[in-house]
C-alpha cells in the first residue's frame, strides 16, 4: 500500500463494485476480537468495509509482531495466517462483509466469474502487502514513519479520512496503537520515539497527542523515502 505499484489494490473500489456489495453478511467485531487462527476462524473470507485488521505472527519463544495491516476494501482470509503462526486481530473495532464455506462453495458454484475475480483480487493484495514489507524494510526508522504518515493521507484505514484537519496543515490521526505501529514498522517502541523525535527537531512534524501528527513539511516529509 505505500509503493506506487500497490495503490490500486488497496483502493475501497472493491466495496463499489455492484457484484460484492450484497456477498455475505454485515458483522461487527470490537477491538481486539481474534477473527482467525489456528483451529478458529469467525468466517471464511471476509471484506473489510470498516476498520483496521492486524496479521499477528509469533515467534518460538512467543514474541508477537504485526506483520500486516488491513484496512477497508482489503480481502481477510485464513491463508494470510497461514505464512506466520499468529492469528488475525481486529485492531480497532471492524464491521466485514462475512462469507463462510457453504457461501464461497456457492459462489464458485453459480457465479464463477465473480469467485475467480475475487480470487484475483485476493492474489494482487498479498504481492502488493510483500512489496510494503520491502518498501518499509528498505527505510531507516525516520523513513518508515515518513512512509506511514505519508499514505495515511493518501488512504483512509477507517473507512474515512485520516486526515481530521487541514485548516493549516494536515491533522493525520493514527488508528492504530503505538505499540501496533512500532510492530508494524519492525521497530521497538524506543526506536519509534526516537523518529517521531527526529522528525519533529527537523520540523518535518509536530505531535499533537499520542496519535494525532501535524505535518509541518508534507515536501520534506517526502523526501525521506528515497533514502
Amino acid at each position: 500500500m505505500w509503493v506506487q505499484d500497490v495503490a490500486d489494490s488497496l483502493s475501497r473500489d472493491i466495496l463499489d463494485r455492484p457484484q460484492t456489495r450484497k456477498l455475505g453478511t454485515v458483522r461487527h467485531f470490537p477491538e481486539r476480537t481474534t477473527l482467525l487462527r489456528s483451529g478458529r476462524k469467525s468466517f471464511s473470507l471476509g471484506i473489510m468495509e470498516k476498520g483496521v485488521v492486524g496479521i499477528y505472527s509469533y515467534s518460538i519463544i512467543g514474541n508477537r509482531r504485526m506483520v500486516r495491516l488491513l484496512g477497508p476494501g482489503d480481502i481477510v482470509v485464513d491463508s494470510q495466517i497461514a505464512a506466520w503462526p499468529g492469528n488475525a486481530e481486529s485492531a480497532t473495532a471492524v464491521v466485514i462483509r462475512c462469507m463462510d464455506k457453504f457461501m464461497l462453495d456457492k459462489l464458485a458454484t453459480d457465479k464463477p466469474k465473480l469467485f475467480g475475480w475475487l480470487a484475483d483480487e485476493l492474489a494482487q493484495q498479498s504481492q502488493a502487502a510483500q512489496e510494503v514489507k520491502c518498501a518499509i524494510n528498505r527505510l531507516p526508522a525516520d523513513g518508515r514513519l515518513a512512509l506511514f504518515l505519508t499514505k495515511l493521507i493518501e488512504r483512509p484505514l477507517e473507512g474515512k479520512s485520516n486526515v481530521v484537519s487541514w485548516r493549516r496543515n494536515p491533522v493525520v490521526g493514527i488508528p492504530i496503537s503505538r505499540d501496533d505501529l512500532a510492530s508494524y514498522l519492525g521497530l521497538s517502541p524506543a526506536k519509534l520515539n526516537q523518529a517521531v523525535q527526529i522528525l519533529q527537531q527537523c520540523g518535518i512534524i509536530r505531535l499533537l497527542t499520542p496519535r494525532h501528527f501535524e505535518i509541518l513539511n508534507l515536501r520534506s516529509l517526502g523526501s525521506l523515502l528515497s533514502l
